[in-house]
């Protein structure tokens, strides 16, 4: 990945190695949702179970409040993915007309 420097390259999802990751990346955003939105998504969803149980939302709850805070303090750009699609599309489209270094995501 590091050689194609020029083009647009997205990552969706989270990862236990997310350090080396940012160093990667000109930009990072964090898509957010609050917890009805994304329990409701993880409910209703079709194509996986993970994440449908009270239980399961809980944890992932508990961890999202540290993973997005760490993020944003890493100089990811939060992103309110309970707009509608065009909306959070369009968002997403302008971050990334605005370079920013890898040296200022620490």
């Amino acid at each position: 990945m590091q050689k194609n420097r020029d083009g647009l390259i997205f990552y969706s999802g989270n990862t236990v190695n997310i350090d080396d990751l940012l160093q990667i990346f000109d930009q990072i955003c964090l898509l957010q949702a609050d917890k009805k939105e994304i329990s409701h998504r993880l409910t209703e969803r079709v194509n996986n179970r993970f994440g449908k149980s009270k239980e399961v939302q809980d944890w992932l709850f508990d961890q999202q409040i540290e993973w997005d805070k760490a993020l944003i303090q890493k100089g990811a750009i939060p992103i309110d993915a309970t707009q509608d699609i065009k909306t959070v599309a369009y968002s997403i489209i302008e971050m990334s007309k605005t370079k920013r270094l890898p040296s200022q995501v620490s």
